[in-house]
């Protein structure tokens, strides 16, 4: 149940992004253009069409597991994305909240790490473009600066250039954005430092801050123990008034069963220390779920299901820190 008023009401999302009657989701139409584009620029159009949904890539540090993971599993990434972003069911306990309320100050840095070829936050800025050209959220000026943390060098640049490509378009919608990215290995913390230093950087001309973790469940079923502590130094970094966190993961068993990574997460000492969107009470899940089927933009008429499992948090500071 939601805590809180919404602050992007079911009535107002256009039908470009989502159609109640039928229950689907729409990739924005400006994300859409960039990434078939880009699709067929690589030549992976073969590659998309040979997607399997029950065998769903999770990336990796090769040219060809990029590739595979772009042209195979981007959509279903942004589509969880914009679940949770537009919430169309009231499902998912704020989230929805959290990402808008982000964009109360007119400086606003993102830090997306893993960010892979740049899903997550692509959709979320793209969403957010869309909702202001049908004139549903202001068209205030805002100032983006995305720091994208990944191991792949290939993703990196696959995400620099659905960025650069979509730019112009933001720009129309007076969201002015800029994207740097670090190499970032999530078990190491030398890596991390550098990350860090990035964040602490570029976040003094900022008011407000937005931490997405999206689709890292896959990678941290083997390396929880040796990646948590570098996750704890990215959000402690990140941590301001009226900063938030929104991690995004499929509903599967390695994530919301009794045990699992959500379970996990929800006792995390550094997630403790910060205030919960939403207050649970006892027996309640420590996250959200919500499901919707999608149009895959490279091919309309293939609808496939995506699955949501959110946490959300607020990242304020407190004498704990």
């Amino acid at each position: 149940m939601l805590t809180e008023r919404r602050l992007l009401p079911n009535g107002l999302i256009p039908l470009s992004l989502w159609e109640p009657q039928s229950g689907i989701l729409k990739m924005p139409t400006a994300l859409r253009n960039i990434y078939n584009k880009t699709i067929v620029k690589h030549g992976l159009i073969e590659l998309a069409n040979e997607r399997q949904y029950n065998d769903s890539p999770i990336g990796g540090v090769t040219l060809e597991d990029t590739k595979k993971h772009f042209a195979q599993s981007f959509d279903g990434s942004s589509a969880r994305v914009q679940l949770a972003v537009l919430d169309p069911k009231n499902e998912t306990n704020g989230t929805s909240n959290a990402f808008i309320n982000t964009l109360a100050g007119n400086k606003v840095i993102i830090m997306d790490a893993p960010c892979g070829t740049g899903a997550a936050t692509l959709t979320f800025v793209s969403t957010i473009a869309e909702l202001r050209e049908k004139q549903i959220l202001p068209r205030s000026p805002l100032e983006i600066k995305v720091i994208g943390g990944e191991i792949s060098v290939s993703a990196r640049s696959f995400a620099k250039e659905l960025f650069e490509g979509i730019s112009a378009y933001l720009e129309s919608q007076a969201i002015f954005i800029s994207y740097h990215s670090e190499s970032w290995d999530a078990t190491s913390p030398i890596s991390t430092r550098d990350l860090v230093r990035k964040i602490v950087i570029e976040a003094q001309s900022c008011s407000r801050s937005l931490v997405i973790i999206a689709n890292f469940s896959g990678f941290l079923e083997r390396n929880f123990d040796k990646a948590k502590q570098q996750i704890d130094e990215v959000l402690r970094y990140s941590s301001g008034p009226g900063s938030m966190a929104v991690w995004i993961e499929p509903q599967k068993n390695n994530v919301v069963k009794q045990g699992q990574l959500f379970y996990k997460v929800s006792q995390w000492p550094v997630v403790k220390t910060f205030m919960s969107i939403f207050e649970l009470k006892s027996g309640d899940k420590p996250f959200s779920i919500s499901s919707a089927r999608f149009k895959r933009p490279i091919n309309i008429n293939e609808i496939p299901r995506v699955n949501l499992a959110v946490i959300s948090f607020e990242l304020s500071k407190n004498e704990q820190l």
